[in-house]
């Protein structure tokens, strides 16, 4: 019967709906993805400029020299080293030895013993025999295929593995479970290293950051399901296949999401626009500040001109002259319209005949008060005027 990681096909099923109000959702968002895609295979006009800008950005030489860069080198390096070094399936008695979980101890510690003759070692690593002593039974084999060798070496408060008492089980899930979290948040630090500098909300690195972030906890909340289901259900645990170990398959399916991850940050680094830095933001704001106080100083300065120019009109014996022409014009006018009746009812009417200011001095003290003088030492826009008053009498009418 076909299988994958270690299941079989209907084992994946139900798996499969089981999740699947979980992953509705991403198939939704799939297919705009690919709907957007050939929309824009259909149309490359409007998407040609954005491409090649894309393409001289990611090929420059500047794209080498960005610390992302060299991060996504070691990270990978990394990861590579993990994968071949670190691989469980390197130590694994099974894997080794090409024997499956139901075979009996004796024959798996003699196959174990021949393959570390053949490698010149005469006798067994000491991990290896505490390994084998701990893998008497097949329930803990079957822990061992799916939550690794750790949980059955390190932990000293973990209780025998059972398929009569689930519970016993659980004790190695919650001790793997943490550490896989480890290693999850410390991708997740991983992850912010590359994509540092976000500094506004809308930049790409920052949007990407949280999208892969938020994949990456769904990606180790989905394993975490798996594991559990596959605990606390013995049959599921039982359909894992002895040819496969489902926990190093694990392992190095994990590594490989974990450089795609990393290889797609990197490229919502360097495929950003440039977006002008803080820095350069500031200073323009500065000129801008120095651009409207240099307006605003011109403004001023013209204000005071026609101040002094006001005031030298004030002086002038000729506006003077037709001042008096004006305030005597209009007083003829004013006692010829006193005269008519009409004229003195409609005032009367309007509440004008009630009015105090019945000559010329009161009504421009009237004025004067309700709008001063700027050449008179209390204005704010005339300190002190520079015009000489060698003309500055001036008689009242």
């Amino acid at each position: 019967m076909a299988q994958f990681l270690g299941l079989s096909l209907g084992t994946w099923q139900t798996l499969f709906l089981f999740g699947l109000p979980f992953i509705f959702p991403f198939f939704s968002k799939l297919k705009k993805s690919i709907q957007a895609y050939l929309y824009n295979r259909k149309h490359p006009k409007d998407q040609s400029k954005a491409k090649c800008s894309q393409k001289q950005t990611i090929f420059s030489r500047k794209v080498l020299r960005k610390p992302h860069t060299w991060i996504l080198i070691f990270s990978i390096i990394c990861l590579l080293i993990q994968t071949t070094v670190l691989n469980p399936n390197r130590l694994n008695p099974f894997t080794i030895t090409n024997n499956h979980l139901k075979v009996p101890s004796s024959t798996l510690l003699n196959s174990l013993t021949k393959y570390y003759r053949a490698n010149g070692i005469e006798k067994l690593p000491e991990t290896q025999q505490r390994l084998l002593q701990k893998l008497t039974s097949f329930d803990a084999r079957m822990t061992f295929a799916t939550l690794g060798r750790e949980p059955l070496l390190d932990c000293n408060w973990c209780r025998p593995p059972s398929s009569r008492q689930i519970s016993q089980n659980s004790d190695h899930l919650i001790y793997i479970l943490p550490r896989l979290l480890n290693t999850y948040l410390t991708f997740i630090v991983l992850l912010g290293m590359m994509t540092t500098g976000a500094s506004n909300q809308k930049m790409k690195r920052r949007i990407w950051r949280y999208r892969l972030s938020m994949a990456t906890i769904v990606l180790y909340i989905f394993e975490t399901i798996i594991l559990s289901l596959i605990t606390y259900m013995p049959s599921l645990m039982t359909s894992i296949n002895g040819d496969r170990m489902m926990w190093d398959a694990l392992f190095v399916l994990r590594r490989l999401i974990f450089a795609i991850i990393l290889f797609i940050a990197w490229w919502s680094v360097v495929t950003e626009p440039v977006i002008e830095s803080d820095s350069v933001s500031i200073s323009k704001l500065g000129l801008g500040i120095n651009n409207a106080t240099d307006n605003l100083e011109t403004l001023l300065n013209r204000l005071r001109i026609l101040a002094l120019q006001r005031s030298a009109l004030m002086r002038s014996k000729k506006f003077r002259s037709k001042t008096i022409e004006f305030w005597e014009d209009a007083e003829q006018q004013s006692e010829i319209a006193n005269k008519n009746q009409r004229i003195r009812s409609l005032k009367e009417e309007l509440g004008l005949s009630l009015t105090n200011r019945t000559n010329r001095d009161q009504l421009k003290e009237w004025i004067d008060t309700l709008y001063p003088d700027p050449t008179s030492p209390s204005s704010p826009l005339l300190p002190s005027s520079p015009i000489n008053n060698d003309d500055s009498t001036y008689t009242s009418q």
